[in-house]
């Protein structure tokens, strides 16, 4: 007996909308799901911060993680963003940048949720680096300043420089601009942004040049610090150099006051060859502190000696150089030599180079 016509035509029907609905019960399992045997603990998007300008992208990656902290594979995500009009996200996880502003990026599966914060910045219209050139010892650090300005010559911030060095075996640099003198040479140190690059140029000498002296004039006062990356001589203290030019002869009181060690001046004459000792002094200004009374010849470069007297204490002092007729009770102008200084002689014998 042969089935009736209608009564066939509604079972295939049926047949479709169950195929159907079984077809968009897959695709909706596939999306932003796990296999439901499978427990979903947390979710983490790499890079979890990006910072770029309209029309850059960043590439996220999203990882799902069990309960007990292991990556579970052969998940799909699902992409989302809170703010499309400052960025968008495509269902890879490609994120391009649009307008200036901020967006959150999520990725979802299994009910849970990871994140990743992206900042769309200003573009960098112009990078200035700051010194332009500097001569470091070996072992000292200079930290970079830089300043970013857009195309109307305003501030931008929040954004990241990237820095390099022409020789990775002279200078260190970090993502900060921190440089850290590794060996004698040269090297320009280049800060690039947004295609915006500004460069300086960095002289690595031996600590004990005297290129690394600290100009000082009349009147003036130093703060400074001794530590163990300053030139070492061959007792093992070490010295802070100021260099001094003179255009005419002047009586000079020369301070070296600490409290984190005894302090030592000695008094160097720069000659076309040579260094050349002029004096040195102990604790001529009281206590521990040093002081020398002396007369300058016109024309001449002098190199002042901020020193230790004691191998391994060092620490901050203050270096003063004051014109001795202004100071009031100075005494009679003679170089000063104390006693326990004598200890240091011959002072040729304590400089290891020039």
């Amino acid at each position: 007996m042969r089935p009736h016509l209608g009564f066939v035509r509604v079972l295939q029907s049926r047949s479709r909308q169950i195929a159907a609905l079984l077809a968009l019960g897959l695709a909706f399992a596939c999306k932003g799901s796990s296999s439901p045997s499978v427990v979903i603990g947390s979710v983490s998007v790499t890079p979890s911060t990006a910072t770029r300008i309209p029309g850059e992208t960043v590439q996220l990656t999203a990882a799902a993680m069990s309960p007990a902290g292991d990556v579970i594979a052969g998940q799909t995500f699902d992409w989302s963003t809170s703010n499309a009009s400052v960025a968008s996200v495509d269902e890879n996880g490609l994120v391009t940048a649009l307008t200036v502003g901020a967006a959150m990026i999520t990725a979802e599966v299994g009910g849970k949720q990871g994140t990743a914060s992206i900042t769309v910045g200003v573009p960098v219209s112009t990078i200035t680096l700051t010194p332009e050139a500097d001569t470091l010892g070996v072992g000292k650090t200079l930290q970079l300043n830089v300043q970013l300005a857009d195309a109307n010559g305003g501030p931008v911030t929040g954004r990241t420089v990237n820095y390099s060095t022409s020789a990775v075996n002279v200078v260190s640099v970090t993502p900060a601009g921190l440089i850290t003198a590794l060996a004698i040479g040269t090297t320009t140190i280049t800060g690039t942004i947004d295609g915006k690059t500004d460069a300086v140029n960095i002289e690595v000498v031996d600590a004990c040049s005297t290129l690394l002296s600290t100009r000082i004039v009349l009147g003036d006062t130093h703060q400074g610090t001794l530590e163990a990356t300053d030139c070492t001589l061959n007792d093992g203290t070490v010295v802070d150099g100021y260099r001094l030019e003179t255009t005419s002869a002047v009586d000079v009181q020369i301070d070296l006051v600490s409290t984190a060690f005894d302090a030592f001046i000695i008094l160097l004459e720069e000659t076309a060859t040579d260094l050349v000792e002029v004096g040195f002094d102990d604790d001529g200004g009281g206590g521990t502190n040093a002081r020398m009374l002396i007369t300058l010849d016109a024309g001449k470069i002098y190199h002042i000696l901020a020193n230790n007297f004691d191998p391994g204490v060092m620490g901050p002092y203050t270096l003063s150089l004051l014109d001795a007729s202004l100071v009031a009770g100075a005494r009679d102008i003679a170089p000063t030599r104390a006693t326990k200084g004598r200890a240091k002689r011959p002072f040729a014998e304590l400089w290891p180079i020039r």
